[in-house]
């Protein structure tokens, strides 16, 4: 359900406007405990009235006992651990960005600062320092052990490890990867989806090559041992990266506001805003929403899974889950993001109960300063789902930095070390912009939200690559509107060509 098809440079535009949000809760199921140093001393208790004084007396005493301990501890280690990297709701500059202007990119947590508080603690941990290319083992604070590297995941990939401070959640002696067709002995789990194991191998028994970038983090065999019989669940993991180096790339000109309202136009990598309008104003986004999906799933489901489908309650324009089908998770990531499938969008929350789903989603928007934005249901149907050009912007800057495969599927593109095309063959990709140097993106479509689209394009300025985000909200023609921002882009600043 295509507009109409126009000569030059056409964007496929998906129409959802004759489509209806039916909300149909999913299987709830308890949340994963994050391995987190409380940072308040605000405990709730249960309703206890049936119980006698003398227990209450005890209880009392004990969550008093227990609310100084966490207290002095939190003061003491100075960080909070967290499951997975996350922003502080200050990360972003609050006051109304401007042309030119840089927007402090998210704050991601203290891994240095955490490391010394699990040793001054006496705390055992693993320490995977990915650019010095070693994993530190300390036994109740002292460093017992240092393990070489071997490979780490590409960063492209579904496997590749933000740097943080993660909880370890599983091991498993031999465990299989069906999204890559691998053996992974001595897996060590951390956070949902990231790993730490030996080398690889396939159903044939060979090794995968050196070369081969699939899986967990790598060590060799004997090491992966040793660490799969130190490391117990609920042990902190921490990963570090290589510091983001400064970007010092300035734009020669300004470039002048636009009559269109809700867009914005910056270079991804140095924050720079080059023509925006409305920035902090809240409108629905349709199924740009499944941007966050995306991001949720990757975070807190295992993409390794297959699921059972069950009723939606919802339709998308190329149905193709029916009730009782096994998919996997690779697969529905797929359709959610190429096909913009609301089924896939309501299947994937289920996994994790939809109610629990979105209430991941906004505490996430939350997480890395999305304070325009509030998520009411998984695919965009609902009018209540809505953003700003600023905090989608945000959430653009986070994916690229830390899932950019989601990015990749939004292209088309198959991942490296995974399935080529899913288990639903040949996909439509309804994103795909024609000679706009489109890199990825996602658009969507409803009556109350208009078009929209967010999209990522290549542009040379003084002969060096940039990577140029254009967010267009609540467009009667986002094709004119997206194609007028690239040629005003190619006019004042560059072209598509080095």
């Amino acid at each position: 359900m295509y507009d109409e098809e126009r000569n030059n440079r056409r964007l496929y535009v998906a129409s959802f406007q004759h489509e209806v949000s039916v909300n149909t809760d999913g299987d709830l199921i308890p949340k994963r405990t994050i391995y987190s140093a409380p940072t308040d001393t605000h405990h709730r208790t249960p309703t206890v009235w049936y119980m006698r004084p003398a227990v209450l007396l005890m209880l009392s005493v004990f969550l008093f006992a227990t609310s100084i301990g966490t207290s002095v501890y939190s003061i003491f280690s100075g960080t909070e651990l967290v499951a997975a990297p996350i922003a502080t709701t200050d990360a972003f500059d609050p006051s109304p960005l401007q042309f030119g202007h840089e927007v402090e990119p998210f704050t991601p947590v203290d891994v240095a600062g955490t490391a010394k508080s699990l040793i001054a603690s006496k705390t055992s941990f693993i320490d995977i320092d990915v650019p010095e290319g070693v994993v530190r083992v300390y036994e109740e604070g002292e460093e017992v052990r240092v393990v070489a590297i071997l490979q780490t995941p590409a960063p492209d990939s579904r496997w590749y490890v933000p740097f943080g401070v993660y909880e370890a959640t599983a091991h498993t002696k031999e465990a299989f990867s069906e999204f890559s067709n691998i053996y992974l002995p001595h897996r060590i789990t951390f956070g949902t989806n990231h790993a730490l194991n030996g080398i690889p191998y396939y159903p044939d028994q060979n090794r995968v090559p050196a070369s081969y970038r699939g899986g967990g983090i790598r060590v060799s065999d004997a090491d992966a041992e040793e660490l799969y019989e130190f490391v117990t669940p609920g042990m902190a993991v921490i990963v570090r990266g290589s510091e983001p180096e400064d970007d010092t790339f300035v734009f020669g000109r300004k470039v002048p506001g636009m009559d269109a309202h809700n867009y914005l136009v910056a270079d991804l990598e140095s924050s720079t805003v080059l023509a925006a309008s409305d920035l902090d104003e809240s409108v629905p986004i349709a199924s740009l929403t499944k941007l966050m999906t995306a991001l949720i799933a990757a975070e807190h489901i295992d993409l390794d899974q297959e699921v059972r489908i069950r009723g939606s309650g919802v339709t998308s324009l190329i149905p193709r889950l029916r009730e009782g089908q096994r998919a996997s998770m690779y697969s529905l990531l797929q359709l959610l993001l190429v096909e913009s499938s609301n089924e896939a969008a309501e299947v994937i929350a289920s996994v994790v109960g939809r109610a629990s789903f979105l209430e991941l989603m906004n505490e996430k928007a939350s997480e890395i300063g999305m304070e325009d934005t509030a998520f009411m249901d998984p695919s965009g149907l609902d009018d209540g789902n809505v953003s700003s050009v600023s905090d989608l912007f945000r959430l653009t800057q986070y994916i690229s930095e830390n899932r950019q495969f989601i990015f990749t599927l939004t292209a088309g593109d198959a991942l490296a070390t995974a399935y080529t095309d899913g288990q639903f063959g040949a996909l439509t990709n309804f994103n795909t912009i024609e000679d706009l140097e489109f890199i990825a993106g996602k658009i969507g479509e409803t009556q109350a939200a208009g078009q929209t689209s967010l999209t990522l394009h290549r542009l040379f300025v003084d002969g060096e690559a940039r990577t140029i985000v254009i967010i267009v909200l609540g467009s009667a023609d986002r094709t004119r509107d997206v194609e007028r921002l690239v040629d005003l882009l190619y006019e004042r600043f560059g072209s598509a060509d080095e």
